[in-house]
């Protein structure tokens, strides 16, 4: 089922390594909650910082531990069309159903539209299970417009995005589009994009809290905006101090006092501060008063 809130999941490290153990205590309670599924390798994952051997196995072990009700997007996104497919081929052959790309940007003069529409078309046509497009600007530098998006959503095997953009004149145009899959990825307009009628939302901070996030959008869908969005304001303030203000790092700090297995980040990141965890902690703290 492509639809509802999925994780954006973290990838925890133990001294430079993945640590599986404490991936799998995750993804276990995780799949406790009202989630969709994990999207694993996503931006929060530090996928950039992984070898292909790392994300195979990531998949793998993601696959293996997810009950059957559950559904796992895998982000295949690489530079070169050539990894993005290998990959998509890996993911494919674990039993993976969906897969999502993020556009490659490393030489952003010459990605023009004509070259970014090559990728995901040629991506679409060698994969053999159905993609959905990633836009996330603040961290390629590249913003997907509306009418590549469109071009893109003609693609038989191009179900669906995940739009991080926040523009929600661009969440309109998408919601026009026909049989087309539209997940947000921006946790300031959740409540927004869910009035307009986006499918899900697949977040960093439902690592966190996956059951309150379920919940905003839950109620908005039942007509309890008043309710949604007392829980979005906390869930938003949690969010903007524990990631906001620390990066994945604060994340990861943050999943370690709500009982997660956070793991450390892998470096060039490093772990925050004694006095950073205090206020991650205290932001922590308030979240849990304004849900009681």
């Amino acid at each position: 089922m492509l639809e509802g809130i999925f994780i954006a999941a973290v990838t925890p490290f133990k001294n430079d390594q993945v640590d599986f153990a404490a991936l799998k205590q995750n993804l276990q309670t995780w799949c406790k909650t009202d989630i969709s599924g994990i999207l694993a390798l996503g931006s929060t994952s530090e996928f950039v910082f992984l070898n292909t051997e790392e994300k195979i196995r990531i998949i793998a072990a993601a696959r293996n531990i997810m009950p059957p009700e559950k559904t796992l997007i895998a982000g295949i996104g690489c530079e070169s069309v050539a990894e993005t497919v290998r990959l998509g081929h890996a993911a494919a052959e674990l039993g993976v159903k969906f897969l999502i790309a993020v556009n490659p940007h490393y030489y952003k003069p010459q990605l023009k539209e004509d070259v970014l529409r090559r990728y995901f078309t040629e991506v679409a046509e060698r994969v053999t299970v159905p993609l959905l497009i990633y836009n996330i600007p603040k961290f390629t530098g590249i913003h997907l417009s509306l009418d590549l998006i469109r071009q893109l959503a003609e693609h038989e095997n191009i179900i669906g995005i995940k739009d991080s953009s926040g523009n929600l004149e661009q969440y309109l145009g998408l919601m026009e589009l026909n049989h087309f899959k539209v997940f947000t990825g921006d946790l300031n307009s959740l409540v927004q994009t869910t009035l307009m009628g986006v499918d899900g939302g697949i977040f960093a901070l439902a690592n966190a809290v996956p059951q309150q996030i379920c919940d905003v959008f839950k109620l908005v869908k039942q007509d309890h905006a008043r309710e949604a969005i007392k829980i979005h304001r906390a869930a938003m303030k949690l969010a903007r101090s524990a990631i906001g203000d620390f990066g994945l790092a604060g994340l990861k700090k943050l999943l370690q006092l709500m009982g997660y297995a956070g793991g450390q980040p892998r470096l060039p990141f490093a772990e925050v501060s004694t006095d950073d965890a205090a206020k991650i902690k205290q932001a922590y703290e308030r979240f849990r008063k304004e849900m009681e």
